[in-house]
């Protein structure tokens, strides 16, 4: 049996967060009030979750809540091209994994609804 993490195992989580990060940034959000959101979003929730993110982000902004429908629907149609953050090995590892019969459990922690949809656009499970 194996046992795989999906980011930084199967998925490249630094690119994916740095593209995350642009996103950010293209709404107006700083690079610095990024980081103290994210953090801030990890603590609330003990991990991850871009819902509270972008609302802790844009909490003081005027018109945040267009703001906040932007970037929901920025970071969905981003979510959607997870595949590209796959490590180019990896398809081949499965299909190897798969032919010696081994079976496979995959891990992630984080917002189950995000890390699903990360999941499911990966690809991995083709």
């Amino acid at each position: 049996m194996a046992v795989l993490d999906f980011d930084g195992v199967l998925f490249d989580d630094v690119a994916f967060k740095k593209e995350c990060e642009s996103i950010f940034r293209r709404a107006g959000i700083s690079q610095e009030r990024y980081e103290k959101t994210y953090q801030e979003s990890k603590r609330q929730r003990g991990h991850y979750d871009p819902r509270i993110h972008i609302r802790l982000a844009l909490k003081t902004f005027p018109a945040a809540s267009v703001m906040e429908k932007n970037l929901f629907a920025r970071m969905k149609d981003f979510t959607e091209q997870s595949f590209r953050y796959v490590y180019g090995d990896v398809k081949d590892f499965l299909a190897f994994l798969k032919q010696e019969g081994i079976n496979t459990i995959l891990l992630s922690t984080g917002d189950a609804s995000f890390q699903n949809q990360k999941i499911s656009k990966s690809r991995i499970a083709e």
